[in-house]
């Protein structure tokens, strides 16, 4: 612990200037004695009160927080102050957390007698580990004269992971269920069988079975269920482009917020889901407690500044994974079409079904409408031409999906509903 200095107090200061005004005017009244004696007496209190709250308690604190905090999402975190002297203290409390909490702290002030609990919320946006350690307080002298201030160190670590659920709250259920996503189950070219039903115009015929059409004297479908124990593994690119942000977000973070939104859904139908990266790999895992695992190992996922290996990333993924894994290739709109290309190009060899999502940046497509002269029109219009190319190019070769962060999610969930179907 580490004692600073005394700070005179509101009442002081009142004290004092009441006391100035007195002093004036026992001097128009010639009556300095008087005056001299009541300028000792407020010294002598003030001096007094500073030695009596010299000594502070013995105290004690605990720190109640979760050990993990999603990103974008509230939690609360507790201080408990125990005061262990047998006398009342007047306390005023501000912890101090990261700036990346947005933690809204305010100053707490209590009569401390035994223990005192002080809440508050924050909402991080960043993700990683994070230290918390000091604690500031302010204790008052037995008249309140006076406020001495101390610090203690009540150190905790708190880690912030992705959001899984982000995406989902944001998306409207129409636009779910148009992606298919609020269905229990879907239809596919499986062996699991799921029911007979009757045929409708304009579906395959190899879906009639043919007995039960011969039985009921009517065309009756055979449904069947998508395959189940896939893998599925997400192929993160942690290039600088990466690194854009928005008001809260950057591109990895919607991409990983999105990425961790399908694996829900993938692990609901008995998928195994991994990661890989320039530098993570996060081996294919099934279940709730898989998905929580992959979010907390992608919490300290960041852009790298010197640019990211796709085609190690695949070798790995080649080198670790099953013959017929699905893998997503989530990454910027600004990445090489080469680079990419190249990544695919080794993971469809060693037989592997690829689908390309990018992300587009929002700062390039205002562009045009923030250009104020003729260059930086030619500029932009210049780079809305290269991209175009990029995505033309890119969608000649596989399944792409390339959308705004808005967007993102709801159109790359849309196509995974067909790229799941298709994959087998």
């Amino acid at each position: 612990m580490k004692r600073l200095n005394f700070v005179p107090s509101a009442r002081q200061t009142w004290l004092w200037l009441a006391c100035a005004v007195s002093v004036f005017l026992l001097e128009l009244l010639a009556l300095r004695p008087v005056a001299l004696v009541l300028l000792s007496l407020v010294g002598l209190a003030a001096l007094a009160d500073l030695l009596a709250g010299w000594q502070l308690p013995s105290v004690s604190w605990h720190r109640q927080l979760p050990p993990t905090l999603i990103r974008g999402r509230q939690g609360e975190v507790s201080l408990t102050l125990v005061n262990e002297s047998n006398s009342k203290w007047q306390v005023r409390l501000l912890d101090n957390l990261p700036n990346a909490l947005l933690a809204d702290v305010p100053v707490e002030q209590c009569e401390l007698t035994q223990s005192q609990t002080f809440r508050y919320t924050v909402q991080p946006w960043q993700r990683g580990d994070y230290q918390l350690d000091k604690v500031y307080s302010q204790w008052a002298s037995p008249l309140k004269l006076w406020w001495r201030a101390r610090q203690d160190s009540v150190p905790a670590t708190i880690r912030v992971v992705p959001n899984a659920l982000a995406t989902a709250s944001q998306l409207p259920g129409i636009a779910l269920r148009r992606a298919g996503a609020l269905r229990q189950r879907r239809q596919g070219n499986g062996t699991e069988f799921l029911q007979l039903r009757d045929w409708q115009q304009g579906e395959s015929a190899r879906q009639i079975d043919w007995k039960a059409s011969a039985r009921r004297h009517r065309l009756i479908a055979k449904e069947t269920e998508v395959e189940r124990d896939q893998q599925l593994i997400f192929l993160l690119d942690t290039g600088p482009a990466m690194s854009y942000r928005d008001e809260h977000s950057s591109l990895l973070d919607h991409a990983l917020d999105a990425a961790l939104f399908i694996a829900s859904d993938a692990m609901k139908h008995g998928d195994a889901v991994g990661v890989a990266s320039s530098n993570l790999w996060i081996a294919p895992q099934a279940g709730r407690k898989g998905l929580v695992q992959i979010a907390d190992q992608c919490s300290q996922l960041q852009t790298q500044e010197s640019g990211s290996d796709l085609y190690s990333a695949a070798q790995t993924i080649v080198q670790h994974s099953r013959r017929g894994t699905m893998v997503i290739i989530l990454t910027s709109g600004e990445q090489s079409s080469e680079l990419l290309t190249s990544a695919q190009t080794l993971l469809e060899q060693n037989h592997h079904k690829v689908m390309m999502a990018a992300l587009d940046n929002p700062e390039l497509a205002g562009m045009i409408e923030t250009a104020d002269n003729m260059d930086d029109i030619r500029t932009a219009l210049s780079l809305a031409s290269d991209r175009r190319q990029q995505i033309d190019q890119l969608s000649q070769r596989s399944n792409l999906v390339h959308s705004d962060p808005k967007t993102f999610a709801v159109k790359l969930l849309a196509q995974w509903q067909v790229f799941r179907a298709n994959a087998r």
